[in-house]
């Protein structure tokens, strides 16, 4: 199957020595954190007097925690910048383009990703996505860089401060945004994450999403072409072991 070049085999998840991570993954040394939308502005969750501010205040303090502790650690890590950032601006995007969460919700196979030393699962990894009429709670599970069973808990969400765009919140991470650059919401899904930070650099993150543990060829270029659109080198793409070697069966339960 022709695919974004040559598959690379998956890294095992980097620490980075006497520096502080995320659970297993390396500092992320940014000063001045933005989506692609826009600037993530810092609001104390004490700061929410008026009525309309309370109504947001629990979900601005969730994206707070996260965001705050990445400020930290970017203060420990300011002198050392990681490979997935890299000069240049995130890419103007149609954020709202696929924004239906209830058609999105359900279970997704994770084909393929580029490096994303927060993804902590790195074989056999599905999505369990459930919508409850206003965010999706994702369970996801698979195998970690030991071979070990693990899972991970999080959702997606409109932007807590009201830009145009999903996000997405896992614990052991940080809030970042989600775009959904193509899909037809029942065989396939092509997803974005990218962050501009100061100093005019950015990291972005890719992921390549099936309804099943396969994909097809035709529903691959879909996603090549919208990653190209956006000027994303698919090259970057490790494709992500699924099918016979996965005990699928033994994910739902755990």
């Amino acid at each position: 199957m022709a695919f974004m070049g040559e598959w690379r085999r998956r890294a095992g998840s980097v620490r980075g020595a006497g520096q502080m991570t995320f659970e297993g993954a390396p500092p992320f040394p940014f000063e001045d954190v933005r989506s692609s939308a826009g600037s993530l502005m810092l609001h104390k969750a004490g700061n929410c007097h008026q009525e309309h501010q309370k109504r947001t205040c629990g979900l601005r303090s969730n994206m707070n925690s996260s965001l705050l502790v990445l400020a930290l650690v970017a203060v420990v890590a300011a002198d050392k910048i990681p490979d997935f950032v890299v000069p240049g601006r995130c890419p103007a995007v149609d954020k709202k383009a696929f924004f239906d969460l209830q058609r999105f919700a359900g279970v997704w196979y994770e084909i393929a990703l580029t490096k994303n030393p927060y993804q902590l699962l790195h074989q056999c990894v599905r999505n369990e996505y459930s919508f409850d009429g206003h965010k999706i709670t994702a369970r996801t599970t698979g195998s970690n860089a030991e071979g070990r069973a693990a899972r991970r808990h999080g959702q997606i969400a409109p932007m807590p401060l009201g830009e145009p765009n999903l996000s997405i919140d896992y614990e052991g991470s940080f809030l970042a945004p989600f775009v959904i650059l193509d899909t037809d919401y029942e065989n396939f899904a092509c997803i974005h994450s990218c962050v501009d930070v100061s100093r005019g650099y950015f990291a972005d993150f890719a992921f390549i999403f099936s309804r099943a543990p396969s994909m097809s060829d035709r529903h691959m270029r879909r996603c090549e072409t919208a990653f190209r659109n956006i000027g994303l080198d698919t090259s970057r793409f490790t494709k992500t072991v699924q099918g016979h070697a996965c005990r699928y069966d033994t994910q739902m339960g755990f």
